[in-house]
């Protein structure tokens, strides 16, 4: 039986070796733009919001969801969006997606500079 030892690399974690002259940083900066539109399904209007959770959430009927006082509120915040002229993107993101868009978003979250974009439900948050 052979044993590794040392650096190992699967879909969690990844290796690197640098050098760094003494006395110097190692700071790394990644700037990256992230086009949601790449990872999700564009919700236009209420009908599409509703048919989306019910499917996603595995349910038949729309008593399914009123009885989900977390999805019950998501659906609402949706359907606020949508009347305000909005639409939503829905997608799902994973550590072992392709792309350092994928891992990128799985690991530090949406975020946005521009305030007139509402986010419903984050990365990462249980309903």
């Amino acid at each position: 039986m052979k044993t590794r030892i040392g650096f190992v690399s699967n879909s969690s974690s990844s290796s690197f070796i640098v050098a760094v002259p003494d006395g110097e940083s190692a700071i790394v900066i990644i700037p990256l733009e992230i086009n949601l539109r790449d990872f999700s399904e564009k919700i236009i209007t209420i009908d599409q919001w509703k048919r989306f959770l019910l499917y996603r959430n595995g349910y038949d009927s729309v008593e399914e969801i009123n009885n989900n006082k977390d999805l019950l509120d998501m659906y609402k915040k949706g359907v606020e969006q949508i009347n305000e002229g909005k639409y939503l993107l829905c997608g799902d993101v994973s550590s072992q997606g392709e792309g350092i868009e994928q891992s990128t978003l799985y690991h530090e979250k949406i975020k946005f500079s521009n305030d007139s974009i509402k986010i419903i439900q984050n990365i990462g948050e249980d309903l």
